[in-house]
């Protein structure tokens, strides 16, 4: 399946997408993104097996081709959706951008990303909104629309205006990140499904300062080393734990640390 993720600035697009890649983690399957991940916040320390792959910021066709399939029934033609692998492609707008209409890849693209599925993936494309896609990809791409949104930044009609009134500082509701999920029918958008992530244990399992460039540092696919190669093995639980503590502030969230975590193939 194909879900194209959106919704307003800071409304947890990348968040929902990084909870269900630890999902897909959590059950063995393999993961392709363009995303700056961090494995030992979303495995096990000593986790030594997870399969995720590295695309560059702006993928091509033939990059996507490079990652096979999504579980390997796929090559003996049985398909079977609970074993199907993650893709997460952040900023789709800027590299299947409708100004760029004539650029034959972004074409090649968006036939690339329709045949996923029968390749065994299951493919979430970020984009800030579904309308910078143009007609062809958002018909080709749009079956299904994931709307994400933040319960802190509703209002409460009727305490909210109650603490108002009384100087106090306005009561909202807990922070959940939602994802309505719906699906395009010829009578309009139904939901489906809806997804949720609450907590903090996933802002510093991936780069939320990432910019992407067309000419970064990544060219071609890499792959990201299970945890135990880049921290678990040189960590034992005591350190581990305290490093978890220090981490965090008294919000409970971690502070986020960037540095190198790829391997060039």
């Amino acid at each position: 399946m194909i879900y194209i993720v959106t919704g307003v600035l800071g409304g947890g697009k990348s968040l929902i997408a990084v909870s269900r890649i630890k999902m897909y983690l959590d059950r063995g399957s393999r993961i392709v993104t363009n995303m700056d991940l961090f494995m030992e916040y979303l495995t096990d320390k000593d986790d030594k097996s997870a399969r995720v792959m590295r695309v560059p910021d702006y993928p091509t066709a033939n990059d996507l081709d490079a990652c096979g399939v999504g579980y390997d029934g796929v090559l003996k033609g049985k398909f079977n959706d609970d074993e199907a692998g993650l893709m997460v492609l952040d900023e789709g707008a800027v590299w299947l951008n409708s100004r760029d209409y004539r650029n034959s890849d972004r074409g090649n693209m968006v036939k690339k990303v329709v045949h996923l599925r029968k390749q065994g993936w299951h493919v979430l494309l970020i984009v800030q909104d579904e309308e910078m896609l143009d007609k062809q990809a958002r018909d080709a791409l749009g079956e299904h629309v994931v709307y994400c949104q933040r319960t802190d930044r509703m209002k409460m009609p009727i305490l909210g205006e109650w603490s108002k009134a009384l100087g106090k500082k306005e009561i909202k509701p807990p922070k959940v990140h939602v994802g309505n999920v719906k699906y395009k029918t010829s009578a309009g958008m139904h939901t489906v499904d809806t997804w949720y992530y609450q907590g903090a244990e996933l802002y510093n399992a991936y780069n939320t300062c990432q910019i992407f460039e067309k000419d970064s540092d990544i060219q071609g696919v890499c792959t990201v080393l299970p945890s135990w190669y880049i921290y678990g093995r040189y960590t034992n639980d005591t350190e581990h734990q305290t490093r978890r503590f220090n981490e965090s502030d008294q919000a409970g969230r971690p502070k986020r640390t960037v540095r190198p975590f790829s391997l060039g193939q």
